[in-house]
């Protein structure tokens, strides 16, 4: 199981707190001719977790066939009722601030969801985290945000800012540079940047970057270099009928990301 990693953006910002958010159990909700039950819960105030199972009305047929007896019949099932055989799993976590999504596909319908449920704005968008795949992807870089951290890599930086400035210890510096509209976009340049930033997040040098890029009709992309290190991918078996285990998978993702409840 592997989950796509994005920003969960409310009212065009970061979502950096829960305040908006409570726990939600056995919710039907209906969206695009499909039905889903949904449950929310806050976990150790750090992580919102998200689960739907959901299923569609048509296509419907009348006619089953028994792959034991090899005859076919009238199918059991009525019009009105849903198989809930499909499954979405979300997890925010508040810490690194990443929305994880086993299948990013449903972003709209989250989207949508958590309007209709929270009263708020809210916009999924989806975390690059291959350099290669970011740049396929944009025909501009828009703007790029780097965080350092002190150490002794960067205490050039900070010692300037403290001595030259007369402020006292420094935790962090941010710069962020927002590109002309008139540049040039070189995506083999722009590749090589990526892949050296990569290198002096390894190195330490820089603690945080996210590069926005869009393509031509306008849509931004978002590579992330922190969310680098910090995907969701496990083994995980489905049961007899083809569906994962709720709690396995809450259990495995929340063991991916050094948290256990309670």
């Amino acid at each position: 199981m592997k989950f796509a990693e994005c920003n969960l953006l409310v009212n065009e910002q970061t979502v950096n707190n829960f305040n908006i958010f409570h726990n939600i159990c056995e919710d039907q909700f209906s969206y695009e001719n499909t039905e889903y039950i949904i449950n929310c819960e806050i976990i150790n105030q750090n992580i919102f977790w998200i689960y739907a199972r959901f299923g569609k009305i048509n296509p419907y047929s009348n006619e089953i066939f028994d792959i034991e007896t090899k005859k076919s019949g009238k199918n059991p099932k009525q019009k009105k009722q849903v198989e809930l055989n499909k499954q979405l799993f979300c997890i925010y976590d508040l810490r690194n601030l990443v929305l994880y999504m086993s299948d990013f596909r449903k972003q709209n319908f989250l989207s949508f969801y958590l309007k209709e449920k929270f009263g708020q704005n809210f916009l999924i968008k989806k975390y690059f985290i291959k350099p290669e795949e970011f740049i396929e992807t944009i025909t501009s870089i828009e703007k790029i945000s780097f965080t350092f951290k002190k150490n002794i890599f960067t205490s050039d930086i900070f010692n300037m800012v403290e001595d030259e400035l007369g402020y006292g210890a420094t935790e962090c510096f941010s710069l962020e540079t927002k590109i002309s509209k008139k540049s040039i976009f070189d995506s083999v340049k722009s590749l090589n940047f990526l892949l050296k930033a990569q290198k002096m997040k390894d190195n330490h040098q820089i603690e945080k970057m996210k590069c926005i890029g869009k393509n031509d009709d306008g849509i931004e992309s978002i590579f992330n270099l922190d969310s680098y290190l910090k995907k969701i991918e496990f083994n995980l078996e489905l049961d007899e009928n083809g569906i994962y285990d709720v709690q396995k998978v809450k259990d495995m993702v929340l063991r991916k990301i050094n948290f256990n409840q309670g």
